[in-house]
């Protein structure tokens, strides 16, 4: 199992202080946190983060799934946790935040990462989970976390360049396609740096099989647009290009008339 990593920093950049501890004092875990996972994960002890303060509940979801988790370590890198935790606002009063529109399973992952750093972003098959990596990207969006969103880029980059032993060329890699695309610019404002790696990945290694050009409707319109506008400026005009269009060139028409190859132009007569 392969995973990302990184420890939670502030929305200014600068790591988060932390407050001194007992020796081999293990913070507590929140209840929610699978241990069998832990166990896979192999966390040592002095991996976790330093959980102290009041535990805030965080319902998730349509079936409410309850989350329990430290106020320093949901606020230690959370813009959006930090603001909704102060005093002024309802939640910052009853220690309580909703999140009704997000999945659980997404929150259960980045709970994790801020408890351990660490989080499994493979499938059974061993391929880099792409379409997780979009969801959680999309909720650190939300909860305006550039850390964790960076390390979510990290997992995606480096999955760009694992061997896709499964597809029967063990020098092929596996890349993020149209539905990782579509939940990247669903879920992200423009100007995305999460945006900008769709598109470069698809002028670096993309090749004509990555768009649907028999259901042009179900590519992303924004995708499309910019993708387009990377491709003109990363164009290369070489010489073999030339000769391609050799007519086009020297400005003669021909090879855009509907009379064919083998026609006879009324043009030229």
């Amino acid at each position: 199992m392969s995973y990302f990593g990184g420890q939670p920093t502030n929305p200014f950049g600068a790591p988060t202080p932390k407050p001194p501890i007992l020796k081999r004092q293990v913070p507590p875990l929140p209840e929610n946190l699978d241990m069998a996972t832990l166990a896979d994960i192999r966390c040592s002890v002095n991996i976790f983060s330093p959980a102290t303060g009041e535990i805030i509940e965080v319902v998730v979801g349509v079936e409410k799934r309850k989350f329990h988790v430290h106020d320093q370590i949901l606020r230690s890198g959370s813009a959006f946790f930090k603001t909704a935790l102060s005093k002024e606002w309802k939640e910052g009063k009853t220690r309580v935040v909703l999140l009704p529109d997000d999945a659980a399973s997404l929150v259960d992952r980045y709970v994790q990462w801020l408890y351990t750093g660490k989080v499994g972003v493979t499938l059974d098959n061993g391929k880099t989970d792409y379409a997780t990596l979009a969801g959680l990207y999309c909720l650190g969006e939300k909860l305006m976390h550039d850390a964790f969103q960076d390390r979510i880029v990290d997992a995606l980059v480096s999955g760009t360049r694992e061997p896709n032993n499964n597809a029967g060329h063990p020098t092929t890699c596996s890349f993020p396609m149209k539905d990782v695309v579509d939940d990247i610019y669903k879920g992200t404002p423009k100007g995305s740096p999460a945006r900008r790696f769709m598109v470069d990945m698809h002028v670096m290694q993309g090749t004509s099989g990555w768009i649907d050009v028999e259901r042009p409707e179900s590519v992303n319109h924004e995708f499309a647009v910019d993708l387009a506008f990377a491709m003109m400026q990363e164009r290369a005009v070489t010489g073999e290009t030339k000769t391609k269009h050799a007519e086009l060139n020297r400005g003669i028409p021909c090879s855009y008339h509907k009379h064919g190859k083998d026609g006879v132009c009324g043009g030229k007569a």
